[in-house]
């Protein structure tokens, strides 16, 4: 006698004693008899199936005997084949999408007329179900991942789901992605207590393993979605920054419309005008020789005041109030900014009384005046910086290490520490030029590496002796170093020359960042994130809970 092991079909590994494997497999056979089919075409196919491995005494050598269901399945007739694969199928897919609850069901309602006791048709419902799992191999995983991934995605289209809720839907970098993956985190939690309880596993297990899986899921779920973007947009046309010439030309057709409104002010508003600012500097003490920056456009304001004035005068008084600005003269240029508060008060109010009643609409020469203030400070800011650039790059090209980066730097912080020439840059811009102006953490590290790259003289004469000190035993290891030094400063000038774009596309864009072209893969991509993300955690719950936890029917007697 001998003996040999067989899988069942319960996933139990039976030992039987028997002279031959023909002989242990016929008792196995004898053994499990008893097993009910679920319809007569499935039925019938079981019948075919035992029998066959009835005759297995002639089967080839390559044939498992480990797995009896898998060989009868194989050995059935053609048209039979797809009834059996089509019924383990929905059996699979059932399974899954109850989170085991599904043989509970049968188990329970069959115990109501078969006479048998709940654990017995529990054990039998089981038993067909791991059949089904050894006659569809990888398949059955396939089934029960859809399953088990239906039921989350059907719940969460009806909004009985976590993820995303509590704004975090919407939030953006890793606060918003720590706070997806904490909700995501406990839903998977939630499924996989509840896969474990359907297959009667440790629940404490189950829940920590459903939400690892959560966790794990929608990690994955998002880093694929951001990928599949990030690629996406490689093919995006780039938005054109505009220029400051072009700028200039928007703020002029803007001034040119407020002109061709046809709004001329009467003498009894300029008058009114006149007498403000005049109160408004008696208030600040003023005086011709401490505020001599306003005194240019308060006598042109008295000249022009004499008869009617249009809004290309009252521009030409405001321009030349902000030209008298005094760096450090703080008196002087709080007095500038009197007289272009109450020029802008005069238009802005565009009140019918104020203006000759034969001239145009108020209202629209204001709207147009205030799009060209916009459009002439933008074009200012922007030239500035460009000059600050221009000046860096022409400082590295006169160096010997040619380092854009750091001369362009050093320019633009003398922009940020110049009052004059930041003035009426906004927050935003103001941050953007700092960041351009200085080292990041990674410019510095970049930077601190780039040092094992010769450049300039000394370092140059300093390789060289070292490598000849040496008898050229150094080469390779100065060469590893230099290409690694080469390539830290190449990353640090490129980050230097990110900084610098940012900055010059706010400036350029009047003081908000540039509008994001998104294509139709990015926008499927990011709008299907969140399912992608269910879908993975739930993929992990399940085969998590199958492949740690051992349910109590797969356990031996």
């Amino acid at each position: 006698m001998a003996l040999f092991e067989i899988q069942g079909s319960d996933g139990a590994v039976y030992e039987v004693d028997a002279p031959d494997e023909q002989s242990a497999l016929q008792g196995y056979q004898r053994m499990m008899a008893g097993q009910q089919p679920q319809s007569e075409a499935y039925a019938q196919a079981a019948s075919d199936m035992s029998a066959m491995t009835r005759e297995l005494g002639e089967r080839p050598d390559d044939i498992d005997i480990r797995n009896p269901d898998r060989v009868s399945y194989d050995q059935l007739p053609g048209w039979q084949k797809p009834i059996v694969a089509a019924g383990d199928t929905l059996q699979l897919f059932a399974n899954g999408a109850t989170f085991g609850y599904g043989d509970k069901a049968v188990a329970g309602a069959r115990s109501l007329f078969t006479g048998q006791s709940y654990d017995d048709e529990l054990k039998d419902a089981r038993a067909l179900t791991q059949q089904a799992r050894n006659r569809a191999g990888s398949a059955a995983t396939g089934a029960e991942i859809a399953g088990a991934v239906a039921v989350p995605l059907k719940a969460a289209s009806k909004g009985a789901t976590l993820a995303g809720r509590f704004g975090t839907a919407g939030m953006t970098g890793a606060k918003g992605l720590a706070a997806r993956t904490a909700l995501m985190g406990a839903e998977g939690a939630g499924y996989g207590g509840l896969t474990a309880a359907g297959n009667d596993q440790d629940i404490g297990t189950g829940t920590a393993i459903g939400a690892a899986g959560g966790v794990l899921g929608n990690l994955a779920g998002e880093a694929i979605s951001a990928g599949v973007s990030k690629v996406a947009s490689a093919f995006n046309p780039k938005v054109p920054q505009p220029t400051v010439a072009e700028i200039k030309a928007a703020g002029g057709a803007a001034f040119n419309r407020a002109d061709k409104a046809g709004v001329v002010f009467n003498r009894e508003a300029v008058g009114q005008l006149q007498r403000n600012i005049i109160d408004d500097l008696r208030d600040l003490a003023f005086h011709p020789q401490n505020e001599p920056g306003a005194v240019a456009a308060l006598n042109t304001l008295r000249r022009i005041g004499q008869g009617n004035v249009t809004m290309k005068d009252l521009h030409a008084v405001r321009r030349m109030a902000q030209n008298g600005y005094i760096p450090g003269n703080n008196s002087n240029n709080a007095a500038i900014g009197k007289i272009v508060e109450r020029i802008d008060e005069l238009i802005n109010a565009a009140d019918p009384a104020s203006v000759l009643m034969s001239t145009g609409n108020p209202k629209a020469a204001a709207a147009a005046f205030n799009e060209g203030k916009k459009h002439w400070h933008r074009a200012m800011k922007l030239e500035t910086v460009e000059k600050a650039i221009l000046r860096g790059e022409q400082n590295a090209a006169a160096q010997v290490s040619g380092d854009v980066g750091r001369t362009t730097m050093g320019q633009l912080k003398r922009v940020l520490q110049s009052e004059a020439k930041t003035r009426g840059f906004t927050q935003a811009e103001m941050k953007a030029l700092g960041s351009a102006a200085g080292y990041s953490m990674g410019q510095r590290a970049a930077h601190a590496v780039g040092g094992l790259f010769p450049r300039g003289r000394l370092l140059s004469s300093i390789h060289g002796a070292l490598a000849l000190g040496t008898g050229g035993a150094s080469i390779p290891m100065q060469a590893a170093g230099a290409a690694v030094g080469y390539g830290a400063q190449k990353t640090a000038e490129m980050i230097a020359r990110k900084s610098v774009s940012e900055l010059t596309n706010l400036i350029a864009n009047g003081g908000v960042p540039a509008p994001v072209m998104k294509n139709a893969i990015q926008l499927l991509s990011e709008a299907k994130r969140q399912g992608l993300a269910r879908a993975l955690s739930a993929i992990a719950v399940n085969q998590g809970n199958r492949r740690y936890n051992q349910p109590d029917h797969q356990e031996q007697p």
